[in-house]
């Protein structure tokens, strides 16, 4: 966490987080500091999941967009950590800081199950590969019939992390640059000539492992923090780049591109029982790999 942000993290903040969400302050355990400030505790509805977000990060109707789209999602039917309603009834809370900014505070319920192993061929296997691909396929289902919510996120070329002169100064990256800059140019001037709810909608857009817990039925997605409008090939293009590096720096002598493949076809085996996937994914996934090498060297 960046350190203007990190030094208004105190006790008083994290009671005062907690108070909002009826949570045992004691109980808090920080789970991550990256970008947000996520800790787990517990309530006496059970466990929780409590965010922090600093406004430098995220605006309040940013969070509230990904608040009603995982709401959304949860009433459809699909397997999500949902959000839970504040002692005020909101879904999203503030802390006012001595500097102006704020923190927005939300709460999940705590997914059930486990986190995955990718060294473990009884859980990186065809059958996970299936349901990940169900996972994926069942939200973008519900996502194309989304009615256009009252709050919005970003689209994905608005992402802090595609700006070249600020990631890629161009004295230092200049063979990166010359190869990003065409590349984003042409899939922005692509993605706004797109059908909203066919080609592109509201996605998860960061559902790689980490960000799911399997269960004997099936896998519990969470953190949506990345959620924003871009193509539906796109969640599929984020998650086939991380098995893909995941299962490479396990085992070098791997055949990468045949695993692709394969790990491809068992995922659309599952997608399908929700969604069609379209004939121009084939040649718009590896551009959108390229992009999502842009985004990691950006952070």
């Amino acid at each position: 966490m960046e350190q203007n942000v990190s030094q208004w993290m105190s006790p008083q903040v994290q009671s005062q987080a907690c108070a909002f969400f009826g949570i045992e302050v004691r109980s808090l355990a920080l789970m991550g500091d990256m970008e947000n400030y996520v800790y787990q505790g517990v309530s006496q509805q059970g466990r929780r999941v409590l965010r922090l977000t600093h406004s430098s990060h995220r605006a309040e109707d940013e969070i509230l967009a990904e608040m009603e789209f995982i709401d959304y999602l949860h009433r459809s039917g699909c397997d999500v950590a949902f959000p839970i309603l504040s002692q005020n009834y909101s879904l999203v809370e503030n802390i006012e800081l001595p500097d102006g900014t704020q923190f927005f505070v939300c709460c999940f319920e705590h997914a059930t199950g486990r986190l995955t192993d990718p060294a473990n061929p009884n859980d990186f296997n065809p059958t996970l590969y299936r349901v990940w691909g169900y996972a994926i396929g069942q939200m973008h289902y519900y996502s194309r019939q989304m009615p256009r919510a009252r709050h919005q996120r970003r689209a994905w070329h608005e992402s802090e992390y595609l700006n070249l002169d600020r990631y890629m100064p161009l004295q230092e990256d200049r063979l990166l640059r010359e190869a990003a800059e065409p590349l984003l140019k042409n899939l922005k001037s692509r993605f706004h000539h797109c059908d909203w709810g066919r080609e592109i909608g509201l996605i998860h857009a960061d559902l790689h492992q980490g960000n799911f817990f399997l269960h004997e039925r099936g896998i519990t997605a969470f953190d949506f923090d990345d959620s924003q409008v871009d193509w539906f090939a796109n969640d599929i293009a984020v998650i086939l780049y991380s098995v893909i590096g995941t299962v490479g720096r396990l085992d070098e002598t791997r055949d990468l591109n045949a695993y692709g493949r394969d790990f491809y076809r068992y995922f659309l085996e599952g997608y399908r029982c929700f969604c069609e996937p379209e004939d121009q994914w084939v040649e718009l996934i590896p551009q959108l790999l390229r992009v999502r090498e842009m985004v990691l060297w950006g952070l």
